[in-house]
């Protein structure tokens, strides 16, 4: 069986500076290049049409499933890549090697990592690498996937998990005009009525809220997000996360240990969890217990179905364990 073929699509908009870059980065793996954009006045188009794309211009109507579902209808190849402007892939030729494991899956779940001064910060799975096929599309206005269209469809277990890398630009200051994406999101968010705030609607605006650092409105929505929470939602982990760093923010330790607690009965191999669970005993005085959970998040493995906040590129974890050991060891009657 030969290989198989496979479409890049990315959506556009005033992105010279970053979409050359983009489409560098995976040029060489891919078969067709499709460019929708949604009316570039830059040399956006223009930079594209040097790679090869095919570029096909729409109105964009603050729905990106839309937008994106447009690029998977003039895709021609058997699988389709989608990538924003703000992102690269690490290593191109791991694809090859991923498509070629695939047995009965219909998707690739990849490893987005986020920078930050070009430090990684944290990483999520999302299924940005799937088979061409007519059940499977995405929703949702803002933060668009196609999980839902998989799991309805085929089934959980047609996810492929992988640690295929897509370095994402879109959080740096320095690269992207983070205050206008943050306005265009809440555009966007403001024009959805109420049949559409589901449990990932709570989700994805919370995260707005705590990247604006109004972390009183991100719990609120968080919490909103569980009362609706329905299980086959692949986004769990990082709703637990996110709402336990939420209210980690507003001092809210007591009731995050207990959340925590809760969680980690559900996910016990899920190690961000025994590192904020560290983080509130410390700041509760109980060394011995942050101890224990700090030695735990060492001992775990990184489980690339969870989220990773990526602890240990901005803090030296033995030196703060020592420190921790020493301190309980000091504390003494």
């Amino acid at each position: 069986m030969g290989r198989k073929k496979l479409s890049l699509c990315i959506i556009s908009k005033n992105e010279e500076s970053l979409i050359g870059n983009a489409i560098e980065s995976v040029k060489e793996v891919v078969d067709e290049i499709i460019l929708i954009d949604t009316g570039s006045k830059d040399k956006t188009v223009e930079i594209a049409k040097k790679f090869g794309a095919k570029i096909y211009n729409e109105d964009f109507y603050y729905d990106f499933s839309d937008i994106r579902n447009k690029g998977i209808e003039k895709a021609k190849g058997d699988w389709i890549l989608f990538l924003d402007c703000d992102e690269k892939i690490k290593n191109k030729y791991d694809i090859y090697k991923a498509l070629e494991e695939v047995k009965d899956e219909v998707c690739i779940s990849m490893r987005v990592c986020s920078y930050l001064d070009s430090v990684k910060r944290n990483e999520n799975n999302i299924i940005r690498l799937f088979k061409k096929d007519e059940n499977i599309k995405f929703e949702g206005r803002i933060h668009e996937s196609i999980e839902k269209s998989v799991i309805e469809n085929f089934g959980i277990d047609k996810i492929k998990y992988t640690d295929l890398e897509i370095q994402h630009y879109g959080s740096d200051k320095k690269i992207v005009d983070v205050k206008e994406k943050l306005r265009r999101n809440l555009k966007v968010f403001s024009l959805m009525g109420d049949e559409e705030k589901d449990c990932k609607y709570y989700f994805d605006i919370g995260n707005e809220y705590g990247r604006m650092f109004d972390f009183e409105l991100a719990l609120e929505n968080y919490d909103k997000a569980f009362e609706i929470y329905d299980s086959n939602k692949l986004f769990k982990a990082s709703l637990i996360l996110n709402k336990a760093k939420a209210m980690h923010k507003l001092g809210l330790f007591d009731m995050e240990i207990e959340f925590l607690d809760k969680s980690i009965k559900e996910y016990e191999d899920f190690k961000d969890l025994y590192f904020l669970k560290c983080l509130c005993e410390v700041q509760l005085g109980n060394f011995k217990i942050a101890n224990e959970s700090l030695e735990k998040y060492m001992e775990l493995e990184k489980n690339i179905k969870y989220p990773s906040s990526e602890f240990e590129r901005v803090i030296d974890i033995k030196s703060f364990y020592d420190n921790i050991k020493e301190i309980s060891s000091v504390v003494k009657f």
